[in-house]
């Protein structure tokens, strides 16, 4: 799955890829560099950092290839997400 999440805690956002989802509520997320998403991070974040899109694999790769340009849909999902928890 596609995700946002805030990794470092603070305002800082990402797009990353859900690869297990554990037992407490913990995800590990890989988060890949642009424009190589071959290399990047493995991050363990608890839910309240991850933000599940419906944006497909193949969109969000191009998003990170492309070192962000087009990532404004996955940023407006991330917002309506947000409003709707509150």
């Amino acid at each position: 799955s596609v995700a946002i999440v805030k990794p470092f805690n603070n305002q800082t956002m990402a797009i990353g890829f859900i690869t297990a989802t554990h037992p407490d509520g913990m995800f590990t997320v890989f988060l890949p560099t642009a424009p190589n998403p071959t290399s990047g991070y493995i991050v363990f974040l608890p839910k309240e950092n991850v933000f599940l899109t419906d944006l497909s694999t193949e969109a969000a790769m191009k998003i990170i290839i492309a070192c962000g340009v087009g990532s404004n849909h996955i940023f407006e999902e991330y917002l309506r997400l947000k409003a709707s928890l509150k």
